[in-house]
């Protein structure tokens, strides 16, 4: 597979490494950290890879993502922090011949969390009388968004299993927090990749589900394997959709 990368920070290095050591092959390489810009790209650099994957910042991902769909190509984004413009993006592309796999976390790990968070939720609201639910996430210092898009998702899915939460809070005002609201809270600290946490409390004991991140490695795997999956397909994907079509095709 021919593969063309949009930003080469530490995600885009890793990238690189992994994709050299599966035996694809990097055509080109566009560094914002060094001024270069997914805009200097003719339909040409577009059309000589297979896909284009891009981590970059969330105020130019949207902007990357649209420029090389215009040009026939297919973009894995694994930047975070600008999926509230996924609908405009779904409304401004054809999909002719293009394709764009997101996610708010490409980690492999973290999609099977997400199932198992899920299912604990509802063995938890069994009981929602006795135990409280919270989100915490920790990641590095230079993490533009916050709280991740991962603690949103994982929110998001307390949220439709536990009867007794409503809505996400993040930021708190002074004095107690609402029973009603699910505190999703956040730590920027050191070179943290990422750990995410969720607590069912109670006054006689706490149960904990964690999953923390040890390198970015399963971050460009699950961006390869998305890569992989989506180069015979058109259209707008999710990087859960990807997962899920993939352990179907395996049971």
């Amino acid at each position: 597979m021919k593969i063309g990368l949009i930003g080469y920070g530490r995600m885009g290095k890793e990238v690189e490494k992994l994709a050299k050591s599966d035996g694809h092959t990097v055509e080109w390489i566009v560094d914002v950290l060094q001024n270069q810009s997914a805009e200097d790209l003719d339909e040409r650099s577009v059309q000589a890879v297979d896909v284009c994957i891009e981590f970059t910042e969330p105020g130019s991902a949207l902007g990357n993502i649209v420029h090389v769909l215009k040009h026939g190509g297919k973009v894995i984004c694994g930047t975070t922090g600008w999926h509230h413009e996924l609908e405009y993006l779904r409304s401004a592309v054809t999909w002719e011949s293009e394709a764009v796999v997101y996610g708010s976390n490409f980690s492999i790990g973290i999609f099977l969390f997400k199932h198992l968070v899920r299912k604990a939720a509802k063995l938890f609201n069994t009981v929602p009388e006795l135990y409280d639910v919270a989100v915490h996430e920790i990641h590095h210092r230079g993490k533009a968004d916050h709280p991740s898009g991962t603690a949103r998702d994982l929110g998001a899915i307390l949220l439709e299993e536990h009867d007794g939460k409503a809505k996400q809070i993040s930021e708190l005002s002074p004095g107690k927090i609402d029973p009603n609201s699910l505190h999703v809270s956040y730590s920027r600290i050191g070179s943290v990749p990422g750990t995410h946490t969720i607590y069912f409390d109670s006054d006689f004991d706490t149960v904990e589900l964690r999953h923390s991140a040890r390198s970015r490695t399963g971050f460009a795997r699950g961006a390869l394997r998305a890569a992989e999956w989506i180069e015979d397909k058109t259209g707008m994907f999710s990087f859960q959709e990807v997962m899920t079509s993939i352990l179907e095709e395996k049971t």
